[in-house]
């Protein structure tokens, strides 16, 4: 049992630092973390100006493939940036850009969120059969690490899939990630002082991602 695999997780410091920033304001009790450790997270540094995500079918990033051998740009994984920098953009158009020292809480309005949040919405919908929005495309942006590169936390999706199923609690607590991720993506583009994005083309990301929001609420 995963819970049972949790008993035997020894937390580093790291490890209760992003407990105290990610799961915890969510509802993710200690032991619940622990199983998901066990199973579906590890740690990941990333080299200066390489991909995480792209967006698929994107002329800027015709060498980025989603199964590409680096592990990243692929919607196997969620992750959540500890330390370093990274720059997103839609389309082309540049939408900001975040240096960390270490960590921000998912309840901080100035947090950057999950890295794959709507992908693994995706792969949510399409596990419980929903049918699709007509003529709805789902917002992939790309991220790339600056001059800095990245420490990132990596959520194996297939595996926090497998918890949800056997937790009810602990997908609810998934759940209400999500949506805080969502959220928090949302108010930093809005708080975000050098977005480049056009304002047509601003609205109609927010409105795709806010989508996402109330289905989830």
């Amino acid at each position: 049992m995963p819970v049972i695999r949790g008993v035997f997780v020894k937390l580093s410091d790291v490890d209760e630092e992003i407990y105290e920033l990610l799961f915890q304001p969510v509802g993710i009790s200690r032991i619940q973390f622990k199983s998901i450790h066990a199973a579906s997270i590890d740690y990941t540094d990333v080299d200066p100006n390489s991909n995480i995500f792209c967006e698929p079918h994107s002329p800027d990033n015709k060498n980025c493939d989603e199964k590409d051998s680096n592990g990243f740009c692929s919607s196997d994984y969620m992750y959540w940036l500890y330390m370093g920098d990274v720059e997103t953009s839609f389309e082309g158009l540049p939408i900001s850009y975040i240096e960390r020292s270490n960590g921000r809480s998912i309840d901080d309005p100035a947090a950057m969120g999950l890295l794959g949040d709507i992908r693994f919405l995706n792969r949510l919908d399409k596990e419980n059969n929903l049918p699709s929005l007509p003529n709805f495309n789902y917002p992939l942006p790309t991220y790339k690490t600056g001059s800095k590169g990245v420490k990132l936390l990596r959520i194996n999706s297939d595996k926090i899939l497998e918890l949800m199923e056997h937790d009810d609690e602990l997908a609810a607590s998934i759940r209400n990630l999500l949506l805080k991720s969502l959220q928090r993506k949302v108010g930093h583009l809005l708080m975000t002082k050098h977005v480049i994005v056009p304002q047509k083309d601003c609205c109609e990301l927010l409105l795709k991602i806010s989508v996402e929001d109330a289905k989830l609420d």
